[in-house]
């Protein structure tokens, strides 16, 4: 049976579901639809040469398979805001990540809405591929693989097992594909395809118990779910159905650092974001899980070097749209 979000995603034409996930976000550091897209199928983002320039291409199956290829720069310091649904994506990156390190991984377990500054001048040039909940449920159901198990052996493969050079020329298919239209998108989906088939092999040379592993993902779950509440060590050692010692030791192997500190990062993030859409220091002291308004400001300060208000205030002046003068002056028509 369908889910709710998998019936939508089928009734719809995969540019609307495209234009839904990430028009938004893409509009706003000045991506825009194109006129024209060789490609004739998913749809092509082009900068306004004013907030950014170069191109961004999206495809999707509208059933849970996102296929993005990238190539821009941002012209000015401005604000990304974008809601992540539950995902697993893999990205080839080798401009800034030479070499066997070309390939990362990203996972989210719970959806949230996660912010970040674009700064002036940084380019991105990548392909992604991203694979949400209705990717595993329609092809790999009968395989019992769930995207939160994947996404917890994801966190282990950065530091255990070198990338599989599968996957790169999987990559390689995606980004140099000249063909337009149901060859481009046999290209896309066999690649992802391939990619996911890679990972699952590789995953599969991992000595970390399946129990285990499922243990730690449903606590990394539950934190980013519940950062308005307190987060007490007995509790979370209660859920993952572990010792102290052995709770310790392989969250910090599979997450990469310690439950407090990845607690404490996880509500930086939210409080940045909260604090940028205008909300009082207090109401974003108790969405955080900090009860004392004081005690949130010293946190925050401890992290940040400076006060909710004061990184606000700075935030909010570094990404102040420059005038319709300034643009002139700054990218002239070339």
């Amino acid at each position: 049976m369908e889910t709710p979000d998998q019936e939508r995603n089928r009734q719809e034409n995969p540019d609307e579901v495209i234009l839904r996930y990430i028009g938004k976000p893409l509009e706003s550091i000045g991506m825009l639809p194109a006129r024209s897209n060789s490609k004739n199928c998913g749809m092509l983002f082009q900068g306004d040469s004013v907030l950014s320039s170069g191109t961004y291409f999206a495809w999707t199956d509208a059933l849970g398979l996102f296929v993005y290829i990238a190539d821009f720069r941002v012209l000015e310091n401005r604000p990304f805001s974008m809601k992540f649904p539950e995902f697993v994506s893999v990205r080839h990156d080798a401009r800034s990540r030479p070499g066997e390190n070309a390939i990362a991984s990203f996972a989210e377990v719970a959806e949230r809405n996660a912010f970040t500054l674009l700064k002036k001048g940084a380019r991105y040039n990548y392909v992604e591929v991203q694979y949400l909940e209705a990717y595993f449920e329609s092809r790999l159901r009968d395989d019992e693989v769930s995207l939160h198990e994947l996404a917890t052996d994801l966190l282990s493969l950065k530091r255990k097992v070198s990338w599989s050079l599968e996957i790169a020329r999987s990559f390689d298919a995606i980004k140099n594909c000249a063909f337009s239209g149901p060859a481009a998108k046999l290209v896309f989906s066999g690649s992802a395809d391939m990619i996911m088939g890679a990972i699952l092999g590789m995953k599969n040379t991992l000595t970390l118990n399946r129990d285990d592993k499922d243990a730690i993902a449903c606590v990394v779950r539950y934190i980013d779910q519940n950062l308005d509440k307190p987060l007490r060590q007995e509790d979370m050692l209660a859920l993952a159905g572990m010792s102290a010692s052995k709770f310790k030791k392989l969250f910090k192997q599979i997450v990469g650092r310690s439950m407090s500190d990845y607690i404490a990062d996880r509500r930086m993030e939210r409080a940045k974001e909260l604090l940028l859409c205008g909300q009082p220091i207090k109401t974003v002291s108790e969405q955080i899980g900090i009860r004392s308004p004081a005690y949130f400001t010293t946190f925050f300060r401890r992290a940040s070097g400076k006060s909710p208000s004061e990184w606000r205030k700075a935030s909010r002046a570094r990404t102040l749209p420059p005038s319709d003068t300034a643009n002139q002056i700054m990218y002239p028509d070339s």
